[in-house]
């Protein structure tokens, strides 16, 4: 990890701390951020550019001090694109096609959860093998490029994923659905309701 030949005690110590980490900001300074202070396609942007800065900066770390605070960093930043993506999906979904898009969104998580360590794990070792040590942060350059894409993506985004009124206030009802009011309720209009509808205002 930032080419200082870390033992796997020292690997799995630094991620150890940064796991820590990552408990404390997504439990306790990520929810206190979004929606109080920061609206989720900010926040997006904010985290997308540290993510992508930190990836860069990771594999030319020089001390484990220094790798441990890029690595949490990263790692926090990077994840939390996840966390905001899924509330663009609900935010920009009405409630009645909030179960489809969420089933599918859910399939397309799996399916790279499964496939990003393989494909990351064959690149950096296909990296070292192709280029030595000069291409072992072609990974990192990858994760930097990702990051890339949801800043971009959410620059072009509705307007809707970040909580619109339009979509909040969507009513799951049928579409035509009137609204009767409560007076005429059973076919029936109570007198005096009728009288204060028909009287003009004083």
């Amino acid at each position: 990890l930032g080419g200082l030949g870390l033992s796997e005690k020292e690997v799995g110590s630094l991620l150890s701390r940064s796991g820590l980490w990552s408990i404390i900001y997504f439990s306790f300074i990520m929810p206190s951020l979004i929606p109080k202070h920061l609206s989720p396609r900010f926040f997006s942007i904010l985290t997308s550019c540290t993510a992508g800065v930190t990836a860069v900066l990771l594999p030319y770390a020089s001390t484990v001090p220094l790798a441990n605070v890029l690595h949490l960093i990263f790692a926090c930043t990077f994840v939390s694109q996840a966390a905001v993506n899924m509330q663009f999906t609900n935010n920009a979904t009405g409630p009645q096609d909030r179960s489809v898009i969420t089933g599918v969104a859910v399939t397309v998580e799996t399916i790279g959860k499964a496939l990003s360590p393989v494909a990351m794990s064959w690149l950096f070792a296909w990296s070292l093998q192709r280029f030595g040590k000069e291409g072992h942060d072609l990974v990192f350059v990858v994760l930097a490029a990702l990051a890339l894409m949801q800043l971009t993506c959410s620059l072009f985004l509705p307007s809707s994923v970040d909580g619109s009124e339009a979509v909040q206030t969507e009513d799951a009802s049928p579409v035509g659905a009137a609204k009767v009011p409560a007076s005429k309720i059973g076919g029936m209009q109570h007198p005096q309701a009728s009288l204060r509808e028909r009287s003009p205002p004083p």
